[in-house]
């Protein structure tokens, strides 16, 4: 069967001469040939070429090549596992808990730095650490003050930092100075840490009328489940 095939380009039309392989003219085979002759007008030249074309849903894929397909999966996967074990070991490694580090609410325990013969006084604060830089505390032997605002900073491995600052008032709601505390801690388990820290005290003009040091511990507030009589309660009104 010989049939004219005719293409263009750019530039002008040629006719194209096939003549068609009958014993594999087939499309549901693997492979078909034909032959081409390019008859350009005005030349007495005849190019022939055969071509070969194999089915479009199949693309054979050579040797080399899979072997460089398979090196490039080994690698990605190295990759992903090493970034995983790394995530996990950093978590231990600065004694997080669930990712949080710092972050969360605490009770705190204070032991001024109080010269000698003094007896020793102990003090309860509570502390939150958000995500962020903000820190909130209060304190519950200044009844009339404010709540505590401060900022805190993560300093390298278990070390933080942070400051805060509160207004003082009496009674009557007289204002009496601003109370500042900086501190310095260390997470030294996954819900502990330790610190030490600098007060200072000033009166209204700003002058200062109190400047302590002092050592202090923090525990973190777990969530704790619900006592035996409300475990079966619905939620609800």
């Amino acid at each position: 069967m010989e049939g004219t095939l005719l293409f263009t380009n750019a530039d002008r039309t040629w006719p194209w001469k096939a003549s068609w392989d009958l014993a594999t003219n087939n499309q549901n085979i693997e492979t078909k040939s034909f032959m081409k002759t390019n008859a350009s007008p005005g030349s007495s030249v005849n190019h022939s070429q055969t071509l070969t074309s194999g089915r479009a849903d199949q693309i054979p894929i050579k040797p080399a090549w899979q072997k460089k397909l398979a090196w490039s999966l080994g690698i990605s996967l190295t990759l992903a596992l090493a970034l995983l074990f790394s995530q996990e070991a950093k978590s231990e490694g600065n004694l997080q808990v669930d990712g949080y580090g710092l972050e969360g609410s605490w009770i705190n325990t204070a032991s001024p730095i109080l010269p000698p013969g003094v007896p020793p006084v102990t003090l309860q604060t509570y502390v939150t650490v958000s995500r962020g830089g903000a820190w909130l505390g209060s304190d519950r032997t200044k009844p009339f003050a404010s709540p505590q605002h401060g900022t805190w900073v993560h300093v390298q491995g278990n070390e933080y930092a942070w400051t805060f600052v509160q207004d003082l008032f009496d009674s009557a709601g007289t204002f009496l100075g601003t109370f500042k505390g900086r501190s310095r801690v260390e997470l030294v388990g996954k819900n502990e840490f330790v610190g030490v820290a600098n007060v200072e005290q000033r009166d209204p003009e700003g002058n200062v009328v109190l400047n302590r040091c002092a050592r202090f511990r923090g525990v973190r507030i777990l969530v704790e489940p619900l006592a035996p009589p409300c475990e079966e309660l619905e939620p609800g009104m």
